[in-house]
């Protein structure tokens, strides 16, 4: 007798988040550990990163954070620690593994925790996560240009709280705009622009990195609009515009 087939299923109710892609949802920290990869062949050489385990609603997906250059950086036998191979001796700030460390000190957590460099004060974060751009400099890459950073932090290891994240984003009083075309939204999206503009270094910010300022800022973390927002202000259309209330010259803002 032939083995039973089982077929797979194509009701959207029975899809998991994978290992793709996710964006704009609330998570928990499950496990993270340094560790080495070619991004499954999407490199010539194997890199060190750290790899964190994100629970989504009781489905667990794996993000992987660049650390910097094998000749600079390996991961400790344990995983737990990043081991100086070079002469460099502190992480970059163009690290995507850097920019989630930043969002969750922006977000509250003590800088004291991660003084030890024990990638495990991670596990058990739980919060809501997003998108941003991000530069990439490696040329033999093939990554995504994007990087998911927490904007919220709701509970904190030793709280008891993270038994997994939800899908679908934070919760919101009232149902959003997903697409961001609201007379209410784009205002509202014009303001957060010039509060960027206005608070960056000189009075000028270049476009790419509007959003990852925007995700600093408490206009966009109290917002009920946070997608239609976020939509808006990566949108050329929206930005490079000529009755913008703000001046776009060579990818740079002013008021």
């Amino acid at each position: 007798m032939a083995d039973q087939k089982h077929f797979v299923s194509m009701n959207p109710d029975t899809f998991s988040e994978g290992g793709g892609l996710i964006d704009d949802v609330n998570v928990v920290i499950k496990d993270a550990i340094f560790c080495m990869t070619d991004y499954q062949g999407k490199m010539q050489v194997e890199q060190p990163v750290a790899k964190v385990t994100f629970d989504i609603d009781g489905e667990e997906t794996k993000q992987y954070y660049s650390v910097g250059d094998r000749a600079k950086f390996a991961p400790s036998e344990d995983g737990r620690h990043i081991v100086q191979v070079g002469t460099a001796e502190k992480f970059t700030k163009k690290s995507k593994f850097a920019m989630l460390l930043t969002s969750l000190v922006n977000c509250g957590m003590e800088k004291s925790k991660l003084e030890d460099g024990d990638i495990k004060a991670m596990v058990g974060i739980g919060g809501h996560v997003m998108r941003v751009s991000y530069a990439n400099t490696m040329k033999d890459s093939k990554k995504d240009d994007t990087v998911l950073v927490f904007d919220k932090v709701d509970t904190w290891p030793g709280d008891g709280k993270g038994k997994g994240g939800k899908k679908g984003g934070t919760p919101k009083a009232e149902p959003e705009t997903g697409a961001g075309n609201s007379d209410e939204i784009r205002s509202e999206a014009e303001g957060l622009v010039m509060e960027l503009i206005a608070g960056a270094d000189g009075g000028s910010i270049k476009q790419k990195d509007l959003l990852i300022a925007a995700t600093k800022s408490d206009k966009l973390k109290g917002s009920q609009n946070k997608k239609g927002l976020v939509s808006l202000i990566t949108d050329d259309k929206f930005i490079v515009r000529k009755d913008a209330p703000w001046t776009v010259e060579n990818g740079i803002l002013t008021l």
